[in-house]
């Protein structure tokens, strides 16, 4: 889910705050590095107070994305690649650390470190994953090999 600034001005947007506010919740993104400290801040936004959070490292959230808004501001990726992704990593790293964001909220043990009693108490769990194993195709007809 990306919810930029325009969008929490819907009422899309403050009914789905409406169902968060007050509530546990994990989100989950699948881009984390393509979205924007202001997409972030309008996630987190759903259910703290934009300038006076209850988490504790970061009372005003909307100073605290502010700043890593400035970070990337004016950086293009394409000409800036370098700079631009390693403000983006470290603004990853400010975040997860200051917010208490899961080291990797893509795999169980991150959302289970935080999240374990919830999960176990409403008797949910992540299933066994196995290893993956390539596989690799050669063509027959002489074309390329992938």
């Amino acid at each position: 889910m990306s919810l930029t600034v325009f969008e929490q001005r819907t009422q899309s947007y403050e009914m789905l705050a409406q169902i968060c506010r007050g509530k546990r919740v994990v989100l989950v993104s699948a881009t984390p590095l393509n979205n924007s400290p202001q997409d972030i801040l309008s996630q987190i936004k759903l259910f703290q107070a934009g300038k006076n959070s209850t988490i504790p490292n970061v009372r005003n959230l909307e100073a605290f994305f502010g700043g890593l808004r400035r970070r990337v501001e004016g950086l293009d990726r394409q000409t800036d690649r370098e700079a631009y992704f390693q403000s983006v990593k470290e603004n990853a790293r400010q975040t997860r650390e200051d917010i208490e964001i899961p080291d990797d909220p893509t795999n169980a043990h991150g959302i289970e470190k935080y999240y374990g009693a919830d999960l176990k108490k409403q008797g949910l769990r992540f299933p066994e994953v196995a290893t993956p194993e390539p596989l690799f195709y050669n063509s027959t007809d002489g074309e390329r090999s992938l």
